[in-house]
C-alpha cells in the first residue's frame, strides 16, 4: 500500500518539503561545531542543532508510522489535520483510524443520535529542538468536526532526537497498545457521559483553564443551549439550562481549543493534552 495516496496534493506539500543539513560556520568561516537545518526551497533556517542531533524529516516521521500500520494490518488511516509552526520547523499531524464505534448514549441535541467515536493519533516533530518526536493516541469524536480527545492514553511517548533514536520501536509499542482500545477506553468514555456536571463543578473546571478558554467555552455552551446568561444587579450570572455531562464539558473545551484563534499552534497542542489529562478521567 502506498501511504502517500491518502493525502491530497496540498496536504503533502504542507509537510513533504526538502530540507538540508550543513555545517554552521561563524563570520570568519570557522566550524562552530553545530549544524544548520534549512528549507531547501527558500533557504530559511529551520533550526540549529548539535552534531549528536538525529534529523528526522517530517515526511519520514509520518510515512514510517503509516507504513508500519499498513504492514501490521491495522484499520485504514485518514488524516484529520496537519499543521506547521515557525515556517515548517515544527509539525503536528493528526490522524484517525477508519474504525468507527457508535456509543449507546447521546451527547447531542437530537436524543436519537448517539456519539460515534474512533481511535486517533498524533505525530509531533521538529527541526529546531523545540519538540521531541512524539506519538500519542486518543479518542476522536465524529459527530461533529470537533476533534474530541480523552485521556487514559493508549499510548503516549516522546523521544529526543538522539543518534540511537529509532522510530520503529515506538511504532511497534503503539501497535501493541492499540489492541486494547475497545476494552480499555470505551468504558471510560461511557462513564464520562454518565457524570453530571452541576453549577459548582462547572465553575471549578472553568477556573482550571486559561481566561480565553473560560469565555469561549461559556459562549459555546450558551450557543448549544447548556447555559444562559442573566444580569443580576449589574453582574452576569450563568444558569444551567439542561443536563450536562462530563463528556459534554470536555467536548466544549476541545471544541474551543480546535477552533480558537486566541492560541498558537504549539500552545494549542500543549493545552489540548493538558485538558484531556486534567478533565478526561
Amino acid at each position: 500500500m502506498n501511504t502517500q495516496t491518502i493525502f491530497k496534493p496540498e496536504q503533502l506539500k504542507t509537510f513533504n518539503f526538502p530540507v538540508k543539513r550543513e555545517e554552521l560556520h561563524n563570520s570568519k568561516g570557522s566550524d562552530t561545531g553545530f549544524d544548520n537545518i534549512f528549507d531547501s526551497r527558500s533557504g530559511n533556517s529551520l533550526g540549529v542543532v548539535s552534531r549528536e542531533y538525529k534529523l528526522v524529516r517530517h515526511e519520514e516521521a509520518i510515512f514510517n508510522v503509516l507504513d508500519a500500520f499498513a504492514k501490521n494490518g491495522l484499520p485504514k488511516v485518514a488524516p484529520v489535520n496537519i499543521r506547521m509552526a515557525d515556517a515548517g520547523a515544527r509539525m503536528y499531524a493528526e490522524f484517525r483510524f477508519k474504525q468507527e464505534m457508535e456509543l449507546g448514549f447521546s451527547a447531542v441535541e437530537n436524543p436519537k443520535v448517539g456519539d460515534i467515536i474512533a481511535p486517533g493519533f498524533k505525530i509531533c516533530n521538529s527541526y529546531d529542538r523545540s519538540l521531541k518526536y512524539g506519538l500519542s493516541a486518543y479518542v476522536l469524536r465524529l459527530v461533529c468536526t470537533n476533534g474530541m480527545t480523552v485521556a487514559d492514553s493508549l499510548y503516549a511517548e516522546n523521544k529526543r532526537h538522539v543518534k540511537n533514536f529509532e522510530i520503529e520501536a515506538l511504532v511497534n509499542r503503539f501497535i501493541e497498545k492499540f489492541e486494547n482500545f475497545d476494552r480499555k477506553v470505551l468504558p471510560h468514555v461511557v462513564a464520562l457521559s454518565q457524570q453530571e456536571v452541576n453549577p459548582a463543578v462547572l465553575q471549578e473546571r472553568l477556573n482550571d483553564v486559561p481566561g480565553f478558554m473560560q469565555d469561549e467555552t461559556l459562549n459555546y455552551l450558551e450557543k448549544n443551549n447548556f447555559v444562559k446568561f442573566n444580569e443580576v444587579e449589574g453582574e452576569t450570572e450563568v444558569d444551567m439550562v439542561k443536563k450536562m455531562s462530563s463528556w459534554d464539558l470536555l467536548n466544549s473545551f476541545t471544541y474551543v481549543l480546535s477552533h480558537s484563534v486566541s492560541v498558537s499552534e504549539g500552545r494549542r497542542s500543549d493545552l489540548s493534552q493538558a485538558v484531556s489529562e486534567r478533565f478526561g478521567f
